[in-house]
Parts: C-alpha cells; structure tokens; sequence
C-alpha cells in the first residue's frame, strides 16, 4: 500500500481537517492506483495528453493518469484506444509508468482487463457509500457488500433455474447461511455455485435428485426474486448501517416500508378493508379505525403523542388477533393471521429503524381522508444524540387525495430555513406558488429571518434511502481504517 497514502489520510484525522470532495476523490484513486501491479496488461482509450503523461478511460468508467516512458515514437492521439503494460510505479506521486504496446481503435477491451477496472471501480462506489453513511471503511465491510450483493443474486439465480421458491420461514435467515442451505438441498456442492464457468456441469443429473423434493410447502415469490436480482449497494449500506440482517425479510420490508410500495399505513387499511369483506363485525374492530382517524396534524407537537398512538395501534392489533383466533374458520383464520404478522413485523421494523435514526411513518387523517405520511430527522452520527433544532434536515412525505404524492426536504440553518419541495406536475407547483407568500409569512412569525422556496417536479418517490445516499460526502476521515 502506498505509504503516502496512509499519511495523507492519518494526518487528515490527528488534525481534524475538513477534507473536500475533491481530495477524496484524489485518496480514493490513488488507493486504486496502488493496486495495480508491475507487469498488468490493460486496454484504454487516451482522454488528455501533457508532454508524456497520459489521462486514460478504461471501461468507459475509470480514468487515471499514467505516464508513458515507451522508447520508440508511438503514434498515440487523443481518442485512440491503445494496450499498455504498467512498467513501474512511483509511490511519491501515486503514479503509474506504462509502456504502449499496440493500437486497438478497432478492437474491443477484452473480457479480463474491464473485470480488472470493474471490480476497481465496485470497491471505489462502496467505499463513497461508506463514507457517506459514516461507516469505517475497512477490508471487511468492503467485502461484506460486494459479496453480499452477490449471494443474493446467486440465489436468485438458482431458484429461478430450478423452479423454486424458499419456505415462508426461512425468510429471516442470513442470505449466506440461506444460500448454503439450498446449495445443500439441491445437493450442489459449494464449488458447483462459486464457479459459473464450469464446462461439465450436468444439470439433467442435478434436476433428477431434485424431482423427488417436495415442493408443497414453498412460498412461491416471484416479487422476492425480482428483489433479490436487484438488490442495489444502496440497501445494503442501509442495512449495514442500521445493524439489519442481511436476508430476505428485511429486503422486503424495505422495498414495502422505506421505498415505499406498501407501508405501515397501506397495510391497517388494507387489513380493514379485509374484515369488511369476510363479513367481520364493524364492532369488532371498531376500536382499531378510531384509532387510525384520531391521528390529525397536530399531533406532531408532541413527539410521545406518536409514540402512545402507535402503541395503542399495535395493543389494538394483537387484541384482534387473539379475538378472531377464538372464533373464525380455518382460512379465514389464516387470512388473517398473515395479515397481522405481516403488520407487527413491519412495526417491529420501524422500531429496529428508530434505534439509530428518527423516522415516522403514520397514517394520517386529513379532511377525513387517511392519507400516509412520512417524518425524516436528520440528526448528529452518534446514537442517541439529541436532534439540533438550529441546524437540521427534515424530510416529509405526504400522500395526498388531489395533490398526489408531496415531498418537502426543510433545512434548517438557525434563522435559515429552506425550502425543497419535490412535486408531481407543474400544475401543482402553480397551485403551492398561489399560498407561497402565506407560508413565508407564517415562517417569519416563527422567527425565520430568511426563507428559501424552491420546487421541483418528479414522477417518483424518493424514499428514506435516496434522501440519506444523496446527503453530502462527509468532511472527516474520523471512520477511515488505516488497514484498508
């Protein structure tokens, strides 16, 4: 590794110095760089020239500077793809020397020299992810989300091949032990699932022991395999960060709770809409629907209003589930059970969440109307620190009946507030411009001396995860491993 490195960044820590964007970029490159070995082969094209130094694109995704010390008078211009040997390294300058070995304008980059950059350029997004949650950047959480990604590909590869789904109850295991545990059904071999390229793969033979299994008691879920294949590191930096277990359940619960596609208050209202339909008593759960309405706006004065309301949700939840246990059928029964799993475990989520952060996502009652919202707080890395009131982020998310979905992103900078709102259409932005100077003369009276109002239109929702992931890079290195 390269030593220059190590105190560029050691020093940055012992002095607390604010490191800017650019000089991240600078660190992480030259951590790349130091990898390359003396002897290395790569094919790229040539962006800049500078006497005989080099900018060089490879795999249209990676550029660095090398300096080229071939002898003879090659032909190299800017745009020309060309194939190089590293011939040399200079560790002060975190340079490469290169020697130009054939002009390939009409060649395609091979197969091994974009797996070498790709793989470069995977270790350089993950480790800007970790800094941006303010994870340490070590070797193993590196890998941990690289190999992570992968496993939960590989089985969704394998279920898919073979036809298959998990059992409902394995959702919760950790997706390696998992992958481990199919392998081991299928009677593959953990060499047979590691090396895709193996010419005498007998698949026949590998089918037949599996026609004897039974199937029955599978979950068919197809959503999960579509989960699985696309699995972003963005998620899993999530769940890194916010201690979850890497497997199945918990990538469900995000793509429904924090992506959005079916949360906390989607699902009460789809449970009530459930009873209704199989005839259950409106007094049977009478209790749980004056709940839900009792939530207005201004119960958001008062944080542990939210908190009572959503535990007398819950308490109201499993009082359900014990009453109707007592008394329907079977497949109602069941019906109904699911559901209320279903729900406790995505409030028991929300709770995990909230050890580390402050999110809300309640269902809200607007002119009659329930109605979901969502409540971010941006707060200091340490846990348990108190939210600064003078210098925070706040995201909000509502689901409206007319409006459709309006996002706010409120920053406030002590007597600064701005104003980011995220809309569907311009024809609302008209209609939030129409009461613009009302809400900056509410926002003066709460003693905001300068307010900034800007709008945005969006087809999409952004979810917990994109506001967090497109934060600021963070200035210090106080989580940066040195055994990187």
């Amino acid at each position: 590794m390269n030593i220059n490195l190590y105190n560029f960044i050691y020093n940055g820590i012992i002095n607390n110095k604010n490191i800017s964007n650019e000089n991240i970029s600078n660190v992480l490159k030259a951590l790349f760089i130091s990898d390359i070995n003396i002897g290395d082969v790569f094919r790229g094209k040539i962006l800049k020239i500078s006497d005989n130094l080099l900018n060089i694109e490879v795999n249209s995704k990676f550029i660095f500077q090398a300096k080229n010390i071939s002898n003879e008078n090659n032909d190299y211009k800017i745009g020309k793809t060309l194939e190089f040997t590293v011939v040399g390294k200079n560790e002060d300058k975190n340079e490469i020397l290169i020697k130009i070995n054939d002009n390939l304008d009409d060649k395609s980059i091979d197969d091994d020299t974009c797996k070498f950059f790709t793989d470069k350029m995977t270790d350089k997004i993950v480790i800007e992810k970790l800094l941006k949650n303010e994870i340490p950047v070590t070797k193993e959480n590196i890998e941990l989300i690289k190999f992570t990604q992968k496993y939960y590909g590989k089985l969704a590869e394998i279920l898919k091949q073979y036809g298959i789904s998990i059992d409902e109850g394995d959702l919760k295991i950790e997706i390696k032990e998992l992958l481990k545990k199919v392998v081991n059904n299928l009677n593959f071999s953990e060499k047979d699932i590691a090396d895709e390229n193996k010419e005498n793969y007998d698949e026949h033979s590998l089918l037949e022991k599996f026609k004897g299994h039974n199937k029955s008691h599978f979950l068919n879920s197809n959503d999960l395999l579509k989960l699985m294949n696309n699995i972003s590191q963005d998620k899993l930096v999530f769940m890194l960060k916010n201690s979850l277990k890497f497997n199945l359940m918990n990538i469900k619960l995000i793509d429904e709770i924090i992506v959005g596609k079916k949360d906390i208050s989607n699902k009460l209202l789809e449970f009530i809409e459930i009873l209704k339909e199989n005839g259950i008593k409106s007094e049977e759960y009478s209790n749980l629907v004056k709940l839900i309405k009792s939530v207005k706006p201004n119960i958001f004065y008062d944080k542990s209003k939210i908190n009572e309301i959503m535990n007398k949700i819950y308490f109201e939840i499993e009082k359900l589930e014990y009453a109707l246990n007592e008394k329907e059928n079977n497949t109602l029964k069941t019906i109904i059970a699911r559901k209320i799993e279903d729900i406790k475990t995505s409030f028991k989520f929300l709770n995990k969440l909230n050890e580390n952060l402050t999110f809300i996502q309640i269902p809200i009652n607007v002119n009659e109307n329930i109605h979901s919202l969502e409540i971010y707080i941006s707060k200091e890395a340490k846990k348990n620190k108190k939210i600064n009131k003078k210098s925070t982020k706040i995201f909000i998310s509502l689901d409206t009946k007319n409006l459709n979905i309006v996002q706010s992103l409120i920053e406030i900078n002590n007597k600064e507030i701005n104003l980011n709102f995220k809309l569907n259409n311009n024809k609302i932005e008209s209609f939030f411009k129409n009461y613009e100077n009302e809400l900056i003369n509410s926002l003066y009276n709460l003693d905001f001396k300068k307010v900034n109002i800007k709008y945005t239109i969006v087809k999409e929702k952004d979810s917990l995860i994109d506001i967090i992931s497109s934060d600021k890079m963070v200035s210090k290195y106080n989580k940066l491993d040195l055994r990187v």
